[in-house]
């Protein structure tokens, strides 16, 4: 889910966003491993853009997974196989980053 807002002004437009994205209950490893199931997660992300006008410049203030939410995307689990081995991979934590870009 997202929602967008722009406010024009006469010396350009400001936009923003907030967003919202939603996965329920996941078992990342075909062994159904219990160590592996990664509970249902939300996850918050939003963005401000500021655009002059008569101008190819745009700024940005970002932000991905803003309640800093821990969770897995995938793994494997070894143990069934004999080996004492258990890894998860992590989704991104919290980043914020101020982009500048320009179009030519």
């Amino acid at each position: 889910v997202n929602a967008w807002y722009v406010w024009p002004f006469a010396s350009g437009e400001l936009t923003a966003n907030l967003g919202f994205s939603w996965r329920d209950t996941v078992q990342p490893v075909t062994n159904q491993s219990d160590l592996l199931l990664q509970p249902a997660y939300g996850i918050w992300h939003a963005s401000v853009i500021f655009a002059p006008a008569d101008s190819r410049w745009r700024i940005a203030l970002e932000g991905k997974n803003l309640t800093d939410k821990h969770y897995r995307t995938t793994g494997y689990d070894l143990r069934d196989s004999g080996f004492p081995i258990v890894s998860a991979y992590y989704g991104d934590p919290r980043l914020i980053t101020v982009r500048l870009s320009y179009a030519f």
